[in-house]
């Protein structure tokens, strides 16, 4: 195993106080408890970007976020944590061209060294079994190296 991820499907109810209270303290606790696996944490809390900066304290190597938020504004909300931004998954029921110049557009928005992208998870069937050419190519161009490509 290489990596955990959690995902905290109704944190984004809470307010801040109530997160504070009821959500921090239990996925620190459950966080910390994978900590001896020595492998990545990665942590999603869904539709909770008014609560990054709480999270941004968790002992998660990896924050998940949705496409509701730009890349650069939850690298700032959570300074040093890789951060796994997500392609809106609505874009890919369109053309190959809207998928590659949308993954461009979000890209540019934030790509950094500590920066994953993921193709679009909470998308309903049909969708793309995986991603077009161009959006591979465009994650090369905007990291400057090859990204690994799944096998057709």
């Amino acid at each position: 195993m290489q990596a955990i991820q959690i995902f905290d499907s109704w944190a984004g109810i809470h307010h801040e106080r109530g997160y504070a209270e009821f959500g921090v303290p239990y996925a620190a606790r459950v966080l910390n408890a994978l900590g001896g696996l020595r492998v990545s944490r990665i942590y999603l809390a869904v539709g909770a970007s008014h609560l990054y900066s709480q999270i941004g304290t968790l002992p998660a190597e990896v924050v998940s976020v949705d496409w509701r938020c730009g890349l650069n504004r939850c690298r700032l909300a959570m300074p040093g944590k890789v951060i796994q931004g997500n392609l809106d998954p609505a874009v890919l029921l369109a053309d190959d061209q809207v998928v590659d110049a949308t993954t461009v557009q979000l890209l540019g928005d934030g790509w950094a060294d500590h920066t994953s992208l993921t193709w679009g998870t909470g998308c309903c069937p049909p969708r793309r079994p995986i991603p077009s050419r161009g959006w591979w190519t465009a994650c090369i161009d905007s990291a400057g190296q090859p990204a690994r490509r799944p096998a057709a």
